[in-house]
């Protein structure tokens, strides 16, 4: 990995590890999306160490973790037709582009069905710009444009401690 990429991932991290415990505040989130910011704007993601995802594929970078399943900071490349079905994290997350455009588009639980979910919002996520995830937020992805996404991922928890993606999906409402 990229030394330069790799100490300041790890800062990340320990500002993660010593800072965001449990349940972090917006504002904790915020600072949390600025140090990102600042790692995004590193000349580092242009090395072919971390190649871009192909039509259609996925690429996840771990960049650094902390002890015992805490933070943790991932690269993800989502290849131009990449899509994800509504999903929740289980836990925070704080996500900042460094290039290409993702749609996230955000959902809410409908009353009176089955864990059935209907879109409320979109945002956009694009080079520097920022999403921040709440715990049970519930979102779906959509990549657009002609190139793949490049994007930072800072999660509560690292990805092999959260529950299997399937058991954290919703059907649309209407699929039920």
């Amino acid at each position: 990995m990229n030394q330069s990429v790799e100490a300041k991932a790890r800062e990340v991290i320990e500002r993660a590890y010593g800072r965001l415990g449990g349940a972090p505040t917006g504002q904790q989130l915020r600072e949390a999306a600025e140090w990102l910011c600042t790692l995004a704007r590193s000349s580092a993601w242009e090395s072919p160490e971390y190649r871009e995802a192909s039509a259609n594929e996925e690429l996840v970078y771990e960049l650094a973790a902390s002890p015992g399943g805490g933070p943790a900071l991932y690269l993800v490349s989502d290849g131009v037709s990449v899509s994800s079905r509504p999903h929740r994290h289980d836990t925070w997350a704080v996500i900042v582009g460094i290039r290409g455009y993702e749609v996230n588009y955000l959902y809410r639980q409908q009353p009176g069905s089955q864990n059935a979910v209907a879109r409320s919002s979109q945002i956009e996520v694009g080079p520097l710009s920022v999403l921040v995830l709440h715990e049970q937020d519930i979102h779906s992805t959509e990549v657009r444009g002609s190139g793949p996404t490049f994007h930072l991922h800072l999660y509560g928890r690292t990805l092999h401690a959260l529950p299997s993606f399937s058991s954290r999906c919703y059907p649309l409402a209407g699929e039920v």
